[in-house]
């Protein structure tokens, strides 16, 4: 039995949080591509190994922190997740706290492409849902 798309997106997750890049992109596509917010200033990255350095820049950049999910959707051919992600400046040493969705997109069992958003609300209008279509009523 085929194993469900939001299993897959948070084993992507346990190993982002273990630092285990090879392990994030295990169940993409080979020719996956990841799309972060228009505003940061990292591009669009095609393909695992793209993918794994941008992922690997990010994780650099913030630090070594664990991102907590704090919900997760899943609809016919997308996963939709809420993050939290405590980042501590690797140079500049400053402390926040930083949240964004991301939406991962899946053919045939393998994720083929992972869009960020920092407007939770952008992110379900991307993949025409509301908070209310989420969550059953209105927020």
């Amino acid at each position: 039995m085929p194993r469900r798309k939001s299993e897959i997106f948070r084993a992507s997750h346990e190993a982002w949080n273990r630092g285990d890049f090879d392990a994030v992109f295990q169940d993409a596509d080979p020719d996956i591509v990841v799309r972060p917010d228009p505003s940061w200033p990292e591009g669009v990255a095609h393909g695992t190994e793209a993918a794994r350095a941008l992922y690997e820049d990010i994780a650099q950049s913030w630090g070594p922190r664990e991102t907590v999910l704090e919900e997760l959707t899943e609809t016919h051919d997308q996963v939709i997740a809420r993050f939290r992600y405590p980042i501590h400046g690797g140079h500049s040493g400053v402390e926040g706290e930083f949240t964004f969705t991301m939406v991962a997109t899946f053919r045939e069992g393998k994720m083929i492409l992972i869009e960020t958003f920092f407007d939770h609300a952008r992110a379900l209008e991307a993949v025409g849902l509301s908070e209310q279509d989420v969550h059953g009523h209105s927020p």
